[in-house]
């Protein structure tokens, strides 16, 4: 199955606004499939922008969960890669019930 570049990133943006999870739309795509790739500078730039409004909607969506972590954490910095440190509040142990 084929997939066009400019469907995929209106889906993807449609997904995000939307509150969905984008895993299972870009888990379905076949990226050595992908067609309507950008034929002159302008469809380029339509292309660019479309990914820099999905940019701005994943850091929009993020921005809750980063002040919160910094709220909760001990001012800790950022680490590499855009990664924090978990506060003390927050535990990632997974507890068994027996």
């Amino acid at each position: 199955m084929l997939h066009s570049l400019p469907a995929i990133l209106e889906e993807l943006e449609r997904t995000l606004i939307q509150g969905e999870d984008p895993m299972p739309l870009i888990g379905s795509i076949r990226w050595s499939e992908i067609v309507d790739w950008p034929k002159d500078r302008n469809e380029a730039n339509t292309i660019k922008q479309k990914v820099s409004r999905i940019n701005e909607i994943i850091i929009a969506l993020y921005s809750p969960l980063r002040a919160t972590l910094m709220v909760l954490g001990s001012g800790a910095p950022y680490k590499a890669k855009g990664e924090a440190e978990l506060p003390p509040i927050l535990t990632t142990r997974i507890e068994a019930q027996a």
